[in-house]
């Protein structure tokens, strides 16, 4: 005898809850051993950042002056040097989250009678602090941007097919082996957002989003605007204590840089920037980094071999399909996601350090692209072969990437170069060239396999998650776009 609809329903939600809880585990895992493959070693970027977590550690300030002259994963450049004493020209948000996770490693180490400054214990040491500060943060966000497809109604097989295209298909693959803070932003401005966009909002999940957002700033301070935004969204919604709740980590955040400036640098409202030194500071420009909009750099960030988005990710093209034929309501739920990307690409537009360094594509917009890759949900239902080709070609690009060499030669200031990094990482594949920068490594180098061959393991993870969420079971669903 058939069950009534009425009992039937219930039985229904609880699977489909069940399978949702089952691909997010599966997508936590799967990204974060995928990105615990690799370790992209030393550089400026990551050498002050590690200096400064031994500095507040080991010496319990910021001033990293012993370490930034030192050997590998401490001797840097990207430094202000206030009156002899040197400090890391990042904000301080990167140190204060790693510092709680090094102080026990560090403390066991001492008790094993180990030596902080032997490159064995420092590499260990890096790429501890990098799987968690990058690649656990990058892990967080593909779940985050699969359970918000899923909240707004998007079909199972979408959701959980853009999650992993997202995962291994951008930027956040790269940067997830790299001690750098762009994953870590991406994380404490996309959950928060995630959060205060579901049905009911407590005043307790306001409060975590609200100091989540709070590092974030702390992290890189260009972002404080967007800081704005969540209390608004609440407010819009007529939720007045959780917007009140969300605002005190912005507030605390301003209060430990003002506190950081007069520690550091003899008032709260210095910066080492302006007495520091900072090659990249000039006086005439806006906070000393800042000109009129570029407007040559639009095409440099998305389109050319230097820079260029969609270049080195074309799964983003399908954010401009997306358009062609436009899902109205889709759009309008994702208007505070469209001012933050429209907020990093006029940073790119003005900003004097845009092209980014040693690096590959556009780092400074990694956290913005979790918002942008909002757009291109409906295009991952409507255009599904399409879809597959775009994310294959992305994962392959990023995997070279990975594999290769993250940290490509480039400048910081001026025009864009005739370099190709991602045709460049291919080209070298080819050649039986992996981990070229110093320090870099990934595991199956380190049970002895060389070359191409040691990337091996991790291909056969990347295809093994995307069989095991192919087989996922699709489910009904009352609104969104489906897979169909």
């Amino acid at each position: 005898m058939t069950r009534p609809a009425a009992e039937t329903l219930p039985q229904q939600l609880d699977s489909t809850r069940a399978d949702d809880s089952r691909i997010a585990r599966l997508l936590f895992v799967g990204t974060l051993l995928i990105y615990a493959y690799f370790f992209q070693g030393q550089g400026y970027n990551q050498n002050a950042q590690f200096s400064t977590i031994r500095a507040l550690v080991e010496r319990q300030t910021f001033e990293i002056t012993e370490f930034a002259s030192g050997g590998r994963f401490t001797y840097t450049g990207d430094v202000y040097n206030v009156g002899g004493r040197i400090f890391s020209n990042k904000p301080p948000g990167m140190a204060l989250a790693g510092a709680p996770l090094y102080a026990p490693m560090a403390a066991i180490e001492r008790a094993l009678g180990l030596d902080l400054s032997d490159l064995r214990v420092m590499t260990f040491n890096v790429y501890a602090l990098t799987l968690v500060l990058s690649g656990l943060a990058g892990s967080w966000v593909v779940v985050a941007l699969f359970r918000h497809l899923r909240d707004n109604g998007v079909a199972l097989p979408t959701s959980s097919f853009a999650a992993a295209g997202f995962a291994l298909g951008t930027l956040v693959f790269p940067y997830s082996a790299v001690l750098m803070s762009h994953n870590l932003l991406a994380a404490c401005l996309f959950l928060p957002w995630t959060w205060v966009t579901r049905p009911t909002v407590s005043s307790g999940r306001a409060t975590l989003a609200g100091l989540l957002v709070g590092l974030g700033v702390l992290t890189f301070l260009p972002v404080a605007p967007l800081g704005l935004l969540y209390p608004i969204h609440l407010l819009r919604r007529r939720l007045a204590r959780p917007a009140i709740a969300l605002c005190i980590g912005p507030a605390l955040a301003v209060v430990v840089m003002l506190a950081y400036n007069a520690i550091n640098y003899g008032s709260p409202f210095e910066t080492g920037a302006r007495i520091g030194k900072e090659p990249f500071y000039e006086s005439r420009l806006l906070l000393g980094y800042f000109d009129v909009p570029d407007l040559r750099r639009l095409y440099w960030i998305t389109f050319h071999p230097f820079r260029g988005l969609f270049y080195s990710c074309p799964v983003f093209i399908l954010c401009l399909l997306a358009l062609i034929k436009p899902d109205r309501a889709w759009l309008r739920a994702n208007v505070i996601p469209a001012i933050v990307v429209a907020f990093f690409v006029l940073f790119y537009l003005t900003f004097n350090g845009w092209a980014g360094g040693f690096s590959v594509g556009p780092r400074y917009a990694i956290p913005a692209l979790p918002f942008l890759f909002l757009f291109a949900a409906p295009a991952f239902a409507r255009y599904r072969g399409l879809a597959i080709v775009l994310v294959t070609l992305s994962t392959i690009n990023m995997l070279a990437l990975t594999a290769y060499n993250v940290m490509a030669p480039g400048n910081s200031v001026g025009g864009a170069l005739a370099e190709d990094p991602v045709a460049e990482a291919l080209k070298r594949m080819t050649m039986n060239w992996i981990a070229r920068n110093d320090s870099s490594f990934n595991m199956g180098m380190l049970i002895g396999l060389k070359g191409v061959p040691s990337i091996v393991p991790a291909v056969l993870m990347i295809v093994g998650l995307h069989v095991a969420l192919w087989r996922t079971p699709s489910r009904p669903q009352s609104r969104g776009f489906p897979v169909d």
